[in-house]
């Protein structure tokens, strides 16, 4: 059975409640990522834990229609005041590592999410997003069409 550790990116890179949309929009561009962890705040790391979650999406929905008559510096500001509390998503679903590929598959299907963070022992060690899922998919049909080449009558 391949397990989500096995397909799971990592580091996870993330942020927190009091962090604000300009920052996530600025790491999601920088990252190159579409969904963001969002942990509590703790100065130990290791009580870090996952509060939230907010995707491009989210950001879309937290800006209101005014914002494209602003300029890039008042959206910047506006962007700016918005914490990432009041626009993550709560109570996150998550799965462990050794979580089968199929189940977090069949999960993001009948969720219709994105995402799926990894947890072990309340931290999270990973994330594994419907693009893994298609980069998973690509890998397994190019293997299929390698060892059984279509032959041309």
């Amino acid at each position: 059975m391949v397990t989500m550790q096995e397909m799971m990116s990592t580091p996870v890179r993330t942020l927190s409640p009091d962090d604000s949309v300009l920052d996530a929009r600025r790491a999601m561009a920088e990252w190159r990522v579409r969904h963001i962890p969002i942990l509590s705040v703790h100065e130990i790391p290791e009580k870090r834990r996952l509060v939230g979650i907010v995707s491009r999406g989210d950001l879309l929905a937290a800006m209101d229609s005014d914002i494209y008559a602003m300029t890039e510096d008042e959206r910047a500001e506006h962007e700016a005041s918005i914490s990432l509390e009041r626009i993550m998503t709560k109570n996150v679903a998550t799965a462990s590592p050794e979580t089968g590929m199929a189940d977090g598959a069949n999960f993001l299907l009948n969720r219709k999410v994105g995402c799926l963070p990894i947890v072990r022992e309340k931290q999270v060690i990973g994330i594994v997003t419907d693009h893994d899922f298609v980069r998973a998919t690509l890998k397994l049909l190019e293997r299929l069409e390698t060892e059984s080449p279509v032959e041309n009558d």
